[in-house]
């Protein structure tokens, strides 16, 4: 049968004294399977973003445990999700989790069954890999009309300079991550965060 209630139970605390709750059935189970995408966050950054970590901080927790964990605001949910997963691994029956990873076309692209431990150090490696595989859609929108402008705008030696940029960039992408180029780039990353 499903049992589905808002009641949680207290499990622990946060380092910083925060009270961390999980579902007062899930606390009582025998065991816990945590099943969530493991994406990219559209808030915030941080090394556990939407997935396993946060499916225990905000979806065990309930309403209740979301809005403690909410408490400081978006901008420390990088803080906030691994502080309250962390206690809820230790606190709690987590027998395993799956991780879901999606394609840019969002189909699932691949599946990952991790024990309470490997959550903690592999979910963060299979984040990066699902922001490598969502692709961008925004430089989509850029990208043709910057194309559209170039075909209709220009002379046959700029259009010739052009298409050997783009191949040079994309050779480039090929070895390294353009997402990690441009965090690592202050100003590329304030271009970035102006679409957001």
């Amino acid at each position: 049968p499903i049992v589905s209630s808002m009641e949680v139970t207290q499990i622990g605390t946060t380092a910083r004294g925060l009270p961390v709750y999980v579902d007062k059935n899930a606390a009582g189970a025998d065991g816990i399977i945590l099943l969530n995408r493991v994406k990219p966050h559209t808030s915030f950054r941080g090394k556990y973003e939407s997935g396993l970590m946060k499916m225990m901080a905000i979806g065990l927790g309930k309403q209740y445990g979301a809005q403690v964990c909410h408490y400081a605001g978006c901008h420390r949910l990088n803080e906030m999700i691994p502080a309250f997963g962390n206690v809820i691994l230790d606190n709690s029956p987590v027998m395993f989790g799956i991780g879901i990873l999606e394609n840019a076309y969002d189909e699932t692209a691949e599946i990952h069954a991790l024990t309470p431990n490997e959550i903690r150090a592999q979910e963060p490696v299979l984040l990066e890999k699902a922001k490598a595989m969502m692709g961008d859609t925004g430089s989509n929108v850029l990208g043709i009309s910057i194309g559209m402008l170039m075909v209709f705008g220009y002379s046959f030696n700029v259009r010739l300079c052009w298409l050997v940029f783009l191949i040079l960039i994309h050779l480039l992408t090929e070895k390294y991550s353009l997402t990690k180029i441009i965090e690592n780039n202050k100003i590329l990353n304030y271009i970035d965060k102006l679409g957001r």
